[in-house]
């Protein structure tokens, strides 16, 4: 059985590498993305979305709108599901994405959980 791609984006390469690798580790293909143009360009061929918002979340939910509007676009363009992942998702929850919410620090079960509901979907 073939196994999803997924897209992560972020904007610290380390911590994008460190998700898109633990995902690897489980048998995902992955690729990532560190800016809104490369990210939607890629979405052509991936199943889902994870976005580590963590730098951006704590100026405010202003920004955040903007943060998050190429994970947006790539949802309504390609009806990938997106997953947020947020070390307050305080913000997210006030603009109310379309999405699944993880919440930092996680568990790789936790990672794996919530990829697995959002790719049933």
């Amino acid at each position: 059985m073939k196994k999803a791609k997924i897209l992560v984006i972020g904007g610290n390469a380390i911590i994008t590498w460190d998700i898109a690798t633990a995902l690897k580790n489980f048998g995902y293909n992955t690729t990532v993305a560190h800016s809104g143009e490369e990210a939607i360009e890629k979405a052509k061929e991936i199943n889902l979305v994870l976005m580590d918002i963590t730098l951006i979340e704590s100026i405010n939910v202003k920004n955040i709108k903007k943060a998050i509007k190429p994970a947006e676009e790539i949802h309504k363009r390609f009806n990938i599901p997106v997953i947020y992942i947020s070390t307050d998702p305080k913000p997210l929850r006030e603009i109310k994405p379309e999405s699944h919410i993880l919440e930092k620090p996680f568990e790789e079960k936790d990672l794996l959980d919530i990829v697995g509901k959002a790719l049933q979907k």
